[in-house]
């Protein structure tokens, strides 16, 4: 019987199968991981942007934008670049818009992950 190829839809899964292959199980520990680290970066986001903090927030973005962009989690990555770019031309209320469309992105994949992952 053939293995069910693991299919994760908001980000590159071509991507993810060139670094894991099939080891469904070393692919769910890394992006359990990453949704923690970015969930955490995503904090300091927040906290940046209520403060209206310019530097910090781009900082912030900058540091997602690597991870993000190596799992190819393309929605995520442009909604940074856009946030980025909102926050450069000092438009907080719609960076700050922007920035829960980010972490309901996230939130997104947790999801997913949670729903394939689901023990049987």
């Amino acid at each position: 019987m053939a293995k069910k190829q693991l299919n994760i839809t908001v980000i590159d899964m071509k991507i993810m199968r060139g670094i894991f292959g099939e080891d469904s199980h070393g692919l769910q520990t890394y992006l359990k991981n990453f949704i923690r680290i970015t969930a955490g970066i995503l904090q300091q986001v927040n906290s940046a942007l209520e403060t209206k903090s310019d530097q910090a927030a781009l900082d912030y973005f900058h540091q997602l934008k690597g991870p993000v962009g190596s799992i190819g989690f393309k929605k995520m990555y442009r909604l940074c670049e856009q946030c980025e770019s909102l926050i450069s031309a000092g438009d907080w209320v719609s960076a700050m818009e922007t920035y829960a469309k980010i972490e309901a992105t996230l939130k997104a994949l947790e999801v997913e992950l949670d729903k394939k992952f689901k023990p049987a």
